[in-house]
């Protein structure tokens, strides 16, 4: 015989749903939220439900970036404004930053080994390289020296470079040596970055005429600006170089200007270029030293 239950236990559907206990919204949402780890290769889901399974209250969507490495153009633009994100953009950009070296031929000779040992922090090992190192600390620096009379110079700045050259001369005349400081030349280029994409550059000749040269015998544009005596050669690949800096405020100022610049004439309809594989390294040393011929070190203190 079927047992039957007793008419005292019966509750009715509409009872049940009543006297369900109420559930806490926002306990039930970290708990939820919780069990889910959220990771950059997860796409999460939040679902806050109500009573009734096919009521949803709350869904928030986490998509992960395709590529956290890559700064977005507003970055770009802000370069110099959020210094943790400084290295993703001049990583990205491909920016190298030359040190402004100051060079001279003194036409003397020097004995490397006797320099090695009366100059303080030398360093000489001809196994290794052929010039004595020397480090500098007013103003912070350092010297190559040749045994030929070369001497180059390297500083934070134009002139601490030039400066650090001319006291090592002076210094150099207490141990009976005549070095001559006559017309020290500089490093043309103080930085060069690439583009993402290529830039038209008779669009950029003219929209920026005054500040401008191009023609159509020339693979680059000549960018001016007179604020700081800096020179900039952009080619239509998105390749660029800053010349003629003479401080590395100076010269963060002149790419944080030009990029909006490059941005305004971006070449259309035209592939992404790789920057892992963007231009030749031989191509871009050597119109790095045609720039240096053509300008034969000219710029002076």
């Amino acid at each position: 015989m079927a047992k039957t239950r007793k008419k005292s236990d019966e509750v009715s559907l509409t009872d049940r749903l009543t006297q369900r206990p109420k559930v806490d919204r926002p306990a039930k949402r970290a708990k939820m939220s919780n069990s889910v780890p959220k990771t950059s290769d997860n796409l999460i889901i939040d679902l806050a439900l109500s009573d009734d399974s096919s009521d949803v209250e709350m869904v928030s969507v986490t998509m992960p970036r395709e590529n956290a490495d890559v700064p977005t153009d507003f970055e770009i633009l802000n370069i110099f404004q959020d210094i943790s994100k400084l290295a993703k953009i001049e990583k990205y950009l491909n920016i190298l930053y030359r040190p402004f070296v100051c060079f001279v031929n003194t036409k003397c000779e020097f004995n490397l080994p006797e320099l090695n040992v009366i100059i303080p922090n030398a360093k000489y090992d001809p196994d290794q390289h052929s010039a004595l190192f020397i480090k500098r600390t007013f103003p912070v620096g350092s010297l190559k020296v040749y045994a030929n009379g070369n001497i180059y110079a390297h500083g934070y700045s134009r002139e601490s470079a030039h400066t650090g050259l001319r006291r090592f001369i002076h210094h150099l005349e207490d141990f009976e040596y005549k070095p001559l400081l006559r017309n020290p030349k500089y490093n043309v280029v103080n930085a060069t970055f690439s583009m993402p994409f290529h830039v038209n550059l008779k669009q950029l000749h003219s929209g920026c005429y005054s500040r401008t040269s191009f023609s159509s015998k020339k693979t680059f544009l000549t960018y001016w600006m007179d604020e700081w005596q800096i020179k900039l050669a952009i080619f239509p690949t998105g390749f660029v170089y800053v010349m003629f800096s003479t401080q590395p405020r100076h010269t963060r100022r002149a790419i944080q200007f030009i990029l909006p610049v490059l941005y305004r004439y971006k070449e259309l309809n035209t592939k992404p270029i790789d920057m892992d594989k963007s231009g030749d390294i031989d191509y871009k040393l050597r119109w790095e030293r045609e720039f240096q011929r053509e300008d034969d070190f000219s710029i002076k203190m």
